[in-house]
C-alpha cells in the first residue's frame, strides 16, 4: 500500500521552529545563550504559533508532557547530587584501579563494566560526569593515554542504559506509552545489552592494542579508595 504525504502550514511551521531550536542549543558555545532557555523558548515558540493557526493549544501541549520522565529524571538527579559528595564514586573508581595492578585492559573491563552497571539504575550522562574527572586522574597516575578508558564509558554508558527501562529518558517514554514492566524490559532487553558490552570491549582492545600493552607506572590507590559518608553512602545503596 502507498502512502502519499502532503507538507502543510503546521507542518512547516513546527519544523522551523524544531530546526531553528536545535541549531540554538547546538551553538551554545557560540552564542553563550544557555542551552536550556532556548529549549523553554522553542517550546513556548511552538505554543503560540500552535495557538495562532490552531494546530495546538496549552491544554495539549501540557497533555504533551510525559511526567513519569520528568519526575523520573529528577529524582534521579537528585539522589546523584546527594552521593556524589560522600565520595563512593571516587572510592569504586580508585579501588577498581587498585585491583588492575597495572593490566590495563583489566582496568578498562572493570571501569567500562561499572560505567555500564551504574548507567542501568542512573542518568548515563550523569554517570560519564562523575566517572570521567576520575578516569583522567587514574591515567595521570599511571601514566597511560586516557582517550580508550573515556571512549570505553562513554559507550558503555550508553549500552548499559538500553537495559533498563530507567536507564535513559527515551526508555521509560517507550515504556510508558506501551506499558512495558521494568522486569518485561529488562528481560528482552538484557541479553542483547550484555553481548554488545563484550563486543564493544573486545573492539576496543582491538583498536588501542598499542596503548594497552604499554607498562604504566603502577600506583597504589588503596590509601585514597576511601568512602567520606559511608551512611549516606550505604543507604542510597
Amino acid at each position: 500500500m502507498h502512502y502519499t504525504y502532503e507538507l502543510n502550514q503546521p507542518m512547516i511551521y513546527s519544523a522551523i521552529i524544531m530546526v531553528v531550536t536545535f541549531i540554538g542549543i547546538f551553538t551554545e558555545g557560540l552564542h553563550h545563550f544557555h542551552r536550556t532557555k532556548f529549549a523553554l523558548l522553542g517550546a513556548l515558540a511552538m505554543i503560540i504559533v500552535g495557538q495562532l493557526y490552531g494546530f495546538y493549544s496549552p491544554k495539549e501541549a501540557l497533555e504533551a508532557i510525559d511526567w513519569n520522565v520528568v519526575f523520573l529524571l529528577g529524582a534521579m538527579m537528585t539522589v546523584v547530587s546527594i552521593m556524589i559528595p560522600t565520595g563512593g564514586f571516587e572510592a569504586l573508581a580508585f579501588k577498581i584501579a587498585d585491583f588492575s595492578k597495572g593490566r590495563l585492559f583489566l582496568l578498562m573491563v572493570l571501569l567500562g563494566s561499572a560505567v555500564a552497571g551504574i548507567s542501568f539504575m542512573l542518568d548515563n550522562v550523569t554517570t560519564v560526569v562523575v566517572f570521567g574527572p576520575l578516569i583522567i586522574l587514574i591515567c595521570s597516575t599511571l601514566k597511560v593515554n586516557p582517550i580508550p578508558y573515556l571512549l570505553t564509558a562513554a559507550l558503555l554508558s550508553d549500552t548499559g542504559g538500553v537495559a533498563s527501562l530507567i536507564g535513559d529518558p527515551p526508555n521509560i517514554m517507550i515504556g510508558s506509552a506501551a506499558g512495558i514492566s521494568f522486569n518485561s524490559f529488562f528481560l528482552h532487553m538484557g541479553g542483547l545489552v550484555f553481548v554488545a558490552v563484550a563486543a564493544t570491549l573486545l573492539t576496543l582492545r582491538f583498536m588501542f592494542k598499542k596503548e594497552l600493552a604499554i607498562k604504566p607506572f603502577i600506583s597504589d590507590f588503596s590509601h585514597i579508595a576511601k568512602i567520606k559518608d559511608k551512611h549516606t553512602w550505604n543507604v542510597f545503596l
